[in-house]
């Protein structure tokens, strides 16, 4: 069982790396924000603060870029059972 914990350190770590890496905020800093400062507040889903965080990166609306950055994240998130 040890080796599974640090097993799941180490993806935090490395997922945390990887959205800084690329300009993407992390979705659990929010959540641990939200609870933290604002607990009465129901925070964003997954696909909320994504699609709100990619609107704020390449301008809001809708375009071809940003639909195709937006399907390819849906199928990342499938692909590795990630829910929204």
């Amino acid at each position: 069982m040890q080796i599974l914990s640090k097993i799941a350190i180490f993806y935090k770590k490395i997922d945390r790396f990887s959205h800084l890496l690329v300009g993407m905020p992390s979705y659990d800093k929010y959540v641990e924000y939200m609870q933290k400062f604002h607990p009465n507040e129901t925070p964003q889903t997954q696909r909320e603060f994504f699609k709100e965080a990619l609107e704020k990166k390449y301008g809001a609306g809708s375009s071809k870029c940003f639909d195709f950055i937006f399907i390819i994240i849906d199928i990342i998130f499938k692909l590795f059972d990630i829910s929204f």
